[in-house]
């Protein structure tokens, strides 16, 4: 028979697992979000308002925030998926604020920069699906698995 303190560790970090991998889920959502205002904005060939900067940056640090917070307690199948959607927000990230420069120093120079970064920002963009689809399938299968019984 297993100890009752071992069981309420194992529920205790279960919890905690899940709540990581809602927060990461949340953290995405609001990153896509912010990229895609931003996005349309630059699409439109403005610059846009501070807030909508501000909402990006902080939308990419909510989202380290809460992988950090998931490489902490998340189980080691569904680190490997986070992991990868982390790399490509960092990507993306960078991506939109090359094209932000590129947008800043608009000339007739630029035009081919920015065209090109606008094009690197949608095959990203595209890529995120996948990525998602795939914690998400790590982060499910981890959290319905029943714990071993000892």
């Amino acid at each position: 028979m297993r100890d009752q303190s071992v069981i309420d560790h194992e529920h205790w970090l279960r919890g905690e697992r899940l709540a990581a991998c809602r927060n990461l889920l949340t953290a995405y959502s609001a990153y896509a979000i912010a990229a895609s205002n931003v996005a349309r904005v630059y699409e439109g060939s403005r610059l846009g308002d501070a807030q909508i900067g501000l909402t990006m940056g902080a939308s990419v640090t909510q989202f380290r925030d809460a992988y950090f917070q998931l490489r902490l307690v998340g189980p080691d199948e569904v680190r490997a998926p986070a992991l990868g959607l982390r790399s490509h927000v960092e990507a993306h990230n960078e991506c939109i604020k090359k094209w932000g420069d590129a947008m800043m120093r608009l000339d007739a120079e630029t035009v081919t920069e920015v065209e090109a970064v606008a094009t690197e920002e949608e095959r990203l963009r595209l890529q995120f699906s996948d990525l998602h689809d795939a914690f998400l399938e790590a982060a499910t299968q981890a959290m319905i698995r029943r714990p071993t019984t000892q």
